[in-house]
């Protein structure tokens, strides 16, 4: 194995260790998507989704130097940003369920896992991190779409899926040119 292959894969693996497990879609959730409390984890992981995608945005404006990188950054904050909007006034209108103003748990774990990484790993944790967070959003966007309970929310959820998709797509590309 020459060296750069011996770095790619160490790469792949230090960033495969650096995202925690939070990224998984609950087993039981697409099963409880037609019922009130799939609503309302829908809401919820949709909103700490939303600003987990713009505090991780932040920080990677503020610490990567690729230009890849930065723009995608910036159009996570605006897209989630716009996302947090529509989703809380068609929650508020209709659902009225419970919505996080800020990170907890996993979420929080992992932007102090982000704010922890040496600056030569930080693109690719930080792009490996939204490669995995919009596949998450992507499935749970979906199951709620097919069987949600709030005709709105379900609505939202397909409005949303295809600019999740361009951005899963994009942050697999930027990852890609990182991770070379």
């Amino acid at each position: 194995m020459n060296r750069s292959s011996r770095r790619a894969l160490l790469a792949a693996v230090a960033i495969a260790v650096a995202v925690p497990a939070f990224v998984a879609v609950p087993p039981a959730f697409a099963q409880s998507m037609d019922q009130t409390g799939g609503t309302t984890t829908f809401v919820r992981l949709a909103s700490l989704g939303g600003h987990f995608g713009i505090e991780s945005s932040q920080i990677a404006l503020q610490r990567s130097r690729d230009p890849g990188v930065r723009g995608f950054a910036q159009r996570m904050i605006d897209s989630h940003g716009q996302a947090l909007n529509d989703l809380k006034f068609t929650n508020d209108a209709n659902a009225n369920a419970s919505m996080p103003q800020q990170l907890t748990g996993d979420y929080q774990a992992m932007i102090n896992e982000l704010r922890g990484t040496p600056d030569e790993r930080f693109d690719g944790v930080y792009m490996s991190m939204q490669v995995q967070g919009h596949q998450t959003a992507l499935a749970m966007f979906t199951d709620y779409a097919r069987v949600g309970s709030v005709d709105s929310l379900r609505k939202l959820a397909v409005k949303w899926m295809p600019l999740i998709e361009a951005n899963l797509k994009d942050a697999q590309t930027v990852l890609g040119a990182v991770s070379r």
